[in-house]
């Protein structure tokens, strides 16, 4: 026999399956609780049971869907620990090294989601940020920011070791980013990655923001002073008709 239960609505409980759907037509109408007690009874349950229904406690059993990825657990595990001299700086550089030289298949949306469901994994992407960098948000072709990113290691699969500069130019409103390859951070590289820098961008910042190099600045700035900049770095500053600020 079917019972059926009417709580000062319209709406009929006939089963523990209905409570999921009545605690969603509670909330929309702003209604009061049920009374459970009542309902554990109408229905021939025990009270906590008619109630873990109503707040939807009572979960499938579902078989864990199996990922492409698992297989790939162990050497990614590897390629993030301390055994192994690579370093991957975001986890699109990982994807995209598995992609390629492991034969990775999967969307890059499922691999960041595998990253993240295993905190061993994730806890390597979660370095700590500078909270002395400064954030700018200016006009498009006004402002880029230069920075070198010096002594990188490249060692080869023979044990061979290469160390490089990286010249680097970031515009500030839409990130646009200008990098290149120099044997060292002299003053002579540093005009001919701008020099370069200016020609891929077809234009020059109005701004450009520095850090402390001598190639830029010979008094470093510091809270209480402006420093003094460089002036070869100023004269080639006013060739190009861009201000000098240094960070």
């Amino acid at each position: 026999m079917k019972i059926k239960l009417t709580i000062n609505t319209n709406f009929e409980i006939n089963k523990l399956k209905d409570l999921e759907k009545y605690r969603n037509y509670v909330e929309v109408n702003n209604l009061e609780k049920p009374n459970f007690s009542r309902i554990s009874r109408e229905l021939g349950v025990d009270r906590r049971t008619a109630k873990k229904h109503y707040d939807d406690l009572i979960k499938k059993e579902r078989k864990p869907k199996k990922s492409v990825l698992d297989e790939y657990y162990k050497e990614i595990a590897y390629l993030l620990s301390n055994e192994n001299i690579q370093e991957f700086e975001y986890k699109t550089h990982l994807y995209r090294y598995l992609t390629r030289e492991k034969g990775l298949k999967c969307s890059r949306s499922n691999f960041n989601h595998f990253i993240l469901c295993h905190s061993e994994l994730a806890k390597y992407f979660n370095k700590t940020k500078d909270k002395n960098a400064v954030k700018t948000e200016t006009s498009f072709g006004y402002e880029a920011q230069f920075d070198w990113k010096e002594k990188l290691r490249f060692e080869f699969s023979d044990g061979s070791i290469f160390v490089f500069n990286v010249g680097s130019l970031v515009l500030s409103a839409s990130r646009f980013k200008v990098w290149s390859i120099y044997p060292s951070t002299s003053q002579e590289y540093l005009f001919d990655f701008l020099t370069n820098a200016f020609q891929i961008l077809k234009g020059v910042p109005k701004r450009i923001l520095i850090d402390n190099a001598t190639t830029m600045m010979i008094n470093a700035r510091t809270g209480i002073s402006d420093g003094s900049i460089n002036p070869k770095f100023k004269n080639f500053a006013d060739d190009f008709q861009f201000d000098i600020k240094p960070c």
